[in-house]
């Protein structure tokens, strides 16, 4: 392929899952400088996908917004004229090629909506969802099972391309770290070592929180004994229950101001540590080059952990895990992890000890 191409990256959410798929949009851009490549992604995480230098043009696919319309008919008309839109601009682009990273029943419509020449699919035993049979190409099976990160580039194998060192980036304005700085310093931690806490995570991953008591014991011992400045961040709804967090623990120990994407990728630049769940700010964390402490629970930490910066996965073998469901009613995965465990995997990331080689145990399971 000499000409330029138009390609289309489906990969709709979520955060930790589209930052796990930059590495395609960089390896597309050097073996295609002069290609026109667009996103198609839910607006949760557009922002980092916008921010992309190698990219042209980020669509933004709206999901929530028109299901929240459903039960509300005075705003069916204009939610079909907004899909109307958004899939005209698809099918108007021309797309030569479109990838979908995604795997989904969502994905698998947009892949076959977007009218591209050659819309490319992974093996159905790689999808978690069925993909509708609109993908025209769909690549071998792959023959173990591996990181999201490499499982993602693992598509670009249906275009010709050997995918080399995984690489991936996220400018931040200079106005986030400006909004941070100005906060740390009103709080009095501008010169002192931070450490980002994140004990959130999506309503649909609650099941991976570890506990509150955990939290809260680790942000004291982090303060009295490692004297580090210690901020809990938080999203949407979630500004209260930090608050409970935080609150009776020494003074280094805050709650954060509510951030943007970009807000939170500049905080997590400026700290020495982002301690969190399985979630999409501990990738956003890895993105920007900040050593990760992840606590793992249901899921296997060498498919899912933050990829792109040194990271220290803290987990409990249990005979249920990894857990293929989305609930469950007795986590002892995550119950059982000990403050001491967490801490003490805390002081050897600040102490620059190697982290665990997680990514390799998934071959020990396959045989």
């Amino acid at each position: 392929m000499t000409r330029p191409l138009r390609i289309l990256l489906i990969r709709l959410s979520a955060l930790g899952d589209v930052i796990n798929t930059l590495p395609v949009l960089e390896e597309l851009r050097a073996v295609f400088p002069s290609a026109r490549i667009a996103w198609l992604v839910e607006p949760e995480a557009a922002p980092v996908v916008e921010a992309q230098p190698a990219l042209n043009e980020a669509i933004r696919l709206p999901r929530k917004r028109w299901q929240r319309s459903l039960g509300r008919p005075s705003e069916w008309a204009g939610v079909m004229a907004d899909a109307r839109d958004v899939f005209a601009r698809l099918r108007e682009a021309r797309f030569d090629i479109a990838l979908d990273l995604q795997g989904n029943f969502r994905s698998a419509l947009a892949l076959g909506l977007s009218a591209a020449r050659r819309r490319v699919s992974f093996h159905p035993a790689d999808r978690p969802e069925w993909d509708l049979g609109l993908a025209t190409e769909r690549l071998p099976r792959l023959p173990f099972p591996c990181h999201r990160v490499e499982k993602a580039l693992h598509l670009l194998r249906a275009l010709g391309i050997e995918p080399g060192q995984p690489r991936a980036r996220l400018p931040i304005p200079q106005a986030s770290f400006e909004r941070v700085d100005a906060f740390l310093g009103g709080l009095g931690l501008g010169t002192r070592p931070l450490a980002v806490l994140h004990p959130g995570t999506s309503r649909f991953g609650a099941y991976k929180q570890w506990t509150d008591e955990g939290y809260r014991a680790l942000a004291r011992r982090l303060v009295l004994e490692l004297g580090l400045g210690v901020l809990f961040t938080w999203s949407g709804e979630e500004r209260q229950h930090v608050a409970r967090l935080a609150a009776g623990l020494p003074p280094a120990a805050r709650v954060s101001f509510e951030t943007d994407l970009m807000d939170l990728a500049a905080l997590c630049r400026r700290a020495r540590l982002f301690v969190g769940a399985d979630t999409g700010p501990g990738h956003l964390a890895s993105l920007v080059g900040t050593p990760v402490v992840s606590i793992f629970g249901p899921k296997h930490p060498a498919l899912y952990r933050p990829y792109f910066s040194p990271c220290w996965v803290v987990e409990r073998d249990r005979w249920c895990r990894p857990c293929v469901t989305r609930t469950c009613s007795a986590p002892v995965c995550l119950s059982d992890i000990t403050v001491g465990q967490v801490f003490q995997t805390v002081c050897l990331a600040l102490r620059g000890g190697r982290p665990l080689p997680v990514v390799n145990k998934i071959h020990d399971h396959s045989g």
